[in-house]
């Protein structure tokens, strides 16, 4: 039996509902978040209510928060610190480091300045915190290894008295830069060179997800499916993502750029840079594939030469994406905050498509 022309044309109509939306340069918008009166801006981690990064005043990074907004600017430095810089943020927590002067040291916020947390491990030079779950924090201790200053992977769970050692057996240095409190990602340097690579919580537990094409390779992120970073191609830089495999790499790297990287992935979509023109980043926006590349760059006023995002989340219908440009008119590099709202897919499941018009005759 063949259907009628009017299911015929009722299959089409379902079918191009069926096509995923696209994001589109009048669907974003921006926000610049950079407080009045200061030198320089950025930031480097958001959720839906909070953006993290420092602000430089003049005499260097102090770590910053805000929520939404230029005006919700908080400066999180503790009192004593020279400079101090916040990477990520959950949970109502704020994590990165504070130098106090020979060294930094890793530690994190509730928001704000007094409720600073020092967590650097009793034998590390330096740390730093890179991502954190609001319970959970991951990044580097600087540990003395034949009297030089070596980085190791590290996690925390709140205190120094947590720390533990993610250096992967083998293992020259290491640095883990995400967590999802259950996978943690970063790389690791081995006698041939630098390999992406997961963790579950223990150095023992290491996976390399490194391409076996790739000179060198680094992941930057993770939300437990997807890990986002970049691999070294003959001395090209090209964005990378991966599903937990290095047989799932995918390269992200768009068609006429230079050099990009991937630096978060919210499970779905990727942000990072692009060049198009050698030492200028474009920030950038993936949808899982290299020709799915959407420049964030084009969202903001002729005024911004240059532009990194860094940090990707997903909440309530929103996409939110944090990172920086560089206001050639003001001579500044500001903190900025896109914002879109999620693209979204109508998926009909029609396992049978019966027509109810009566057959003649």
């Amino acid at each position: 039996m063949h259907p009628c022309r009017w299911c015929l044309r009722a299959a089409a109509a379902l079918a191009l509902l069926a096509l995923p939306t696209t994001p589109t340069l009048a669907q974003w918008s921006y926000t610049s978040l950079h407080p009045s009166g200061a030198s320089d801006s950025f930031a480097y981690g958001t959720t839906a209510t909070e953006q993290v990064g420092w602000v430089n005043w003049g005499s260097g990074a102090q770590a910053a928060r805000w929520s939404g907004s230029a005006g919700t600017y908080v400066d999180l430095a503790p009192g004593a610190s020279m400079v101090s810089s916040a990477y990520a943020t959950a949970g109502g927590q704020q994590a990165g480091y504070s130098s106090f002067g020979g060294g930094n040291r890793a530690g994190y916020w509730l928001g704000t300045p007094a409720t600073w947390v020092n967590i650097n491990p009793a034998l590390s030079v330096s740390s730093e915190v890179r991502s954190t779950t609001g319970t959970q924090q991951v990044g580097v201790a600087h540990l003395l290894v034949g009297g030089f200053p070596t980085p190791q992977a590290s996690l925390w769970t709140g205190s120094a008295l947590t720390w533990h050692n993610l250096n992967p057996p083998g293992a020259l240095e290491s640095v883990a830069e995400s967590t999802t409190g259950v996978q943690q990602a970063g790389y690791a340097k081995f006698a041939a060179g630098f390999e992406a690579g997961i963790w579950s919580g223990t150095a023992a537990s290491w996976m390399s997800l490194h391409p076996p094409a790739a000179d060198q390779s680094f992941a930057l992120s993770t939300s437990g499916d997807q890990q986002a970073g970049y691999t070294i191609d003959a001395g090209a830089t090209h964005a990378a993502l991966w599903s937990g495999t290095a047989a799932s790499y995918v390269n992200l790297h768009p068609a006429l750029a230079f050099d990009s990287v991937a630096y978060s992935t919210s499970g779905t979509h990727q942000v990072g840079w692009a060049m198009y023109t050698p030492g200028v980043p474009s920030a950038t926006f993936w949808s899982g594939t290299a020709a799915s590349v959407f420049s964030l760059q084009s969202v903001l006023p002729a005024d911004y030469a240059y532009s990194e995002a860094h940090s990707i989340y997903e909440s309530g219908g929103v996409i939110y994406v944090a990172g920086f440009a560089h206001n050639v008119t003001a001579g500044r590099t500001e903190a900025i905050l896109w914002t879109i709202p999620e693209p979204s897919t109508l998926w009909l499941a029609l396992p049978a498509f019966v027509c109810l018009r009566r057959r003649s005759g």
